[in-house]
């Protein structure tokens, strides 16, 4: 029988996930959880302590941001494991559209499976590798002379959201609750001038990452991406950042400061777009 897990047993999931592929934005949803960054999340194991599949659930009416749409994530060691927690009518509500934010590409053929089951439309959306970097490998890159590194203000908010290629209804609020509760960087040359930023998501990811169009060139990107990543790693084990697979020069971006693709890890997002038939 399924299992809504207490903070206690989210620990515990932690800890055991990281042995497997697709653990990275699992576990940033229970740290955003446990950490009270963002509230409005179940995880629902199949069994329980001894488990093979999670999904992470939220709604609209929970979640405490406008912005953040209700949004399904999923683990599993066990595809057959998943595909009965997916059938399950008390997890997940197949009379409403869903969106499955991250689905590992081992794991899209059940969700898929299940959506086909209960006659729903799909479409397939974004793709996404992961790289990580660790203390360890993490090249940290000197601040240029005269230039100054500070956190963003909660007041920049509509900036950063401004240069956001994601922005929608909302989006800044989103922001400045992310630079209110987590790790950011701004860089500003000799002048005081803003060159560049980037933030922390509410799951451990580092991104948004935006070069005024005068900076860029200039090796900035890597400075506030570096000093982002240690400042984030001073709370975790290691940091990542997702990015498209075609995006070859943010790939080479983030592996000139330490970063390293997360061997044979691929997401995409899927989504239902229509009720079920009756």
């Amino acid at each position: 029988m399924p299992v809504i897990l207490s903070e206690n047993q989210m620990r515990d999931v932690m800890h055991q996930v990281t042995k497997y592929h697709g653990w990275i934005k699992i576990c940033g949803e229970i740290s955003a959880r446990l950490e009270h960054f963002i509230t409005g999340y179940e995880f629902i194991v199949d069994t329980w302590p001894e488990f093979k599949a999670l999904v992470v659930r939220s709604n609209r009416k929970s979640l405490q941001l406008q912005f953040l749409e209700p949004s399904v994530n999923i683990f599993a060691t066990d595809t057959g494991a998943l595909r009965d927690l997916l059938q399950n009518n008390d997890v997940i509500d197949w009379s409403r559209k869903q969106n499955f934010e991250c689905v590992d590409t081992r794991l899209m053929s059940v969700v898929i499976e299940v959506m086909k089951h209960h006659q729903v439309s799909i479409s397939l959306g974004s793709t996404a590798v992961f790289l990580r970097v660790t203390e360890d490998t993490l090249e940290l890159k000197p601040v240029p002379e005269g230039f100054t590194l500070k956190s963003l203000k909660e007041d920049q908010a509509k900036m950063v959201d401004a240069f956001w290629n994601l922005r929608r209804e909302y989006s800044d609020d989103y922001i400045q609750e992310m630079i209110r509760k987590l790790p950011s960087c701004c860089l500003y040359n000799s002048e005081g001038e803003m060159v560049g930023f980037a933030i922390t998501y509410h799951y451990g990811c580092i991104g948004m990452l935006h070069v005024l169009e005068e900076h860029r060139g200039k090796g900035y990107a890597k400075v506030i991406m570096s000093h982002l990543a240690f400042k984030c790693l001073q709370k975790w084990q290691c940091v990542s950042v997702f990015i498209d697979p075609k995006n070859t020069r943010s790939i080479k971006l983030n592996e000139a400061i330490g970063f390293s693709l997360v061997p044979d890890l691929l997401f995409i997002a899927i989504k239902s777009h229509s009720h079920p038939k009756l």
